[in-house]
């Protein structure tokens, strides 16, 4: 099962999230995201830039070529709207939570162009949305809708539903909603129950009958679910 890259290109971003969450998302829904500031984003400098402390004391700092930093959402709006901008400002965030915007004189310095491609997004920032708006999803299922549900043992389980069967029957005897597989792989996430061996960002690892190794993505998961209960 492939793994959710450190640092997200764009449509990486996008693609991870419409995984995981199970709704459709774009590349520029990511950036107007990061213009509204619900992303930090950050650029791979494209050359190295001077930038002036925000004192006004007349230093200078240096952002090497390659560096990964925070831009400003001024940098972002700019990105929406042309696809480049000026590399003209970065964030830089500090132990006790505060930030300072550094900015660069254009009398003095060559600023160099970012262009959309040059864009990164943090595999926790893009795991913590995809997971907000699965949840947001399942909550806007009809509360009676996803509570009328039986379940449909069958004779025989194969790979990791019988853990599944279980963990259904506890929600269902304590009349709670018929989860979702957002709810299943957060509930294993810390402690996954045998055969099941690690939960992913957008699925499971799990051992077969004969200790081969199986995988099942969200999108399986939920088909399983559907395929154990009967809805009234």
């Amino acid at each position: 099962m492939k793994l959710m890259p450190s640092y997200l290109t764009v449509e990486e971003a996008a693609e991870w999230t419409a995984r995981i969450s199970g709704q459709e998302f774009t590349p520029r829904n990511i950036l107007a995201l990061a213009e509204g500031e619900v992303l930090p984003v950050y650029v791979v400098a494209p050359e190295s830039t001077t930038f002036l402390y925000p004192d006004d004391s007349g230093d200078r700092t240096i952002v090497m070529k390659g560096e990964l930093v925070r831009i400003t959402r001024t940098l972002v709006s700019g990105l929406l709207a042309t696809g480049e901008t000026l590399f003209a400002e970065y964030v830089k965030s500090y132990n006790d939570g505060s930030s300072s915007t550094f900015t660069t004189d254009f009398r003095r310095f060559v600023v160099p162009i970012v262009k959309v491609g040059d864009c990164r997004f943090m595999r926790e920032d893009i795991s913590r949305l995809a997971s907000s708006v699965a949840l947001k999803n399942a909550n806007q299922c009809e509360p009676s809708t996803r509570s009328r549900w039986e379940l449909n043992e069958p004779k025989r389980f194969q790979g990791y539903r019988r853990a599944l069967f279980e963990y259904l029957k506890q929600a269902n005897e304590a009349g709670k909603p018929l989860p979702t597989a957002h709810d299943v792989m957060e509930h294993w996430r810390d402690n996954p129950p045998p055969p099941v061996y690690k939960v992913n960002h957008d699925g499971i690892l799990y051992y077969g009958a004969k200790g081969e190794t199986g995988e099942a993505s969200a999108k399986a998961i939920g088909q399983a679910i559907n395929g154990l209960v009967r809805k009234n």
